[in-house]
């Protein structure tokens, strides 16, 4: 992989609007007694949201990790990415180009994909952070595309990865 995405979930794969649109789904799994977080989580995933990512994760040499805070019940599994991958086959997620979790280690979002970054040189020739929340280093924002909680992931966050990846 050479085009890496660090992926978020909350506020980029699901938002307030489609949390609010997958309600009475979430209550009705938790009614029949579901207690998968993969199968819950999924029901307040933005299906547009997912497919624009996939789009994104189908193109050659492109990839992901995930930096979402999802991603800590599975860094002490032991085998971290295919409990994560797991998991997010339930959102629908391309999960055939996971590459890696950030670690849960010391500081913000941005020291831990800094630190990922530097410990997979050959991984990386792109990349570019997608989070809802800007805990970055000002050195990141130039590879950082914000979603709006509201909203999610968006065709214009869609158009901004594409360039920072492909252009």
């Amino acid at each position: 992989m050479k085009k890496i995405i660090f992926l978020d979930i909350d506020g980029v794969l699901n938002s307030r609007r489609s949390m609010i649109a997958g309600t009475k789904k979430f209550t009705q799994l938790v009614e029949a007694g579901e207690t998968d977080p993969g199968a819950l989580v999924a029901a307040t995933i933005d299906p547009v949201a997912i497919e624009l990512i996939n789009a994104i994760l189908t193109r050659p040499a492109t990839g992901f990790v995930l930096s979402s805070s999802h991603r800590v019940p599975f860094l002490g599994a032991p085998h971290p990415l295919s409990a994560a991958t797991a998991y997010l086959e339930k959102l629908g997620v391309c999960c055939d180009r996971l590459i890696g979790l950030t670690d849960n280690g010391p500081g913000c979002r941005g020291d831990q994909v800094q630190r990922w970054i530097f410990e997979n040189p050959d991984c990386v020739d792109s990349w570019v952070i997608l989070d809802d929340h800007a805990d970055i280093h000002e050195y990141q924002r130039s590879r950082f595309v914000q979603c709006s909680h509201d909203d999610g992931f968006s065709l214009s966050n869609y158009h901004a990865v594409i360039s920072l990846l492909f252009k």
